[in-house]
């Protein structure tokens, strides 16, 4: 059953940050290097979720209380990551408006 958690926490976890990027770059007229390299940023962010989340899953079911505060620690910081990824999304978006389809 904890794999089924882990499974499920991740899947739901990318599924928002899929609508998030589906909701953002239906918007978008075009894309530069700028904002190729920031989604790739963000794709990368994505990528790693799966990792902490087993990490967590694995020291909250079998580990000590350190293990738990070290594995929060790392999903923390692949959250803040993934927060920081969307920063440099939108920043490169608010530099470039030409980029967006104008309503």
């Amino acid at each position: 059953m904890g794999q089924l958690h882990r499974v499920l926490a991740s899947f739901c976890y990318a599924g928002v940050i899929w609508l998030n990027h589906r909701a953002v770059f239906a918007r978008v007229r075009y894309c530069d290097r700028s904002l190729h390299l920031a989604n790739l940023f963000l794709l990368l962010t994505s990528a790693l979720i799966p990792f902490p989340t087993a990490i967590l899953s694995a020291a909250i079911q079998r580990g000590s209380e350190f293990d738990a505060r070290v594995a929060v620690a790392l999903y923390a910081a692949v959250a803040g990551a993934m927060c920081l990824s969307w920063l440099v999304v939108f920043h490169v978006l608010s530099m470039r408006p030409y980029l967006f389809v104008m309503e």
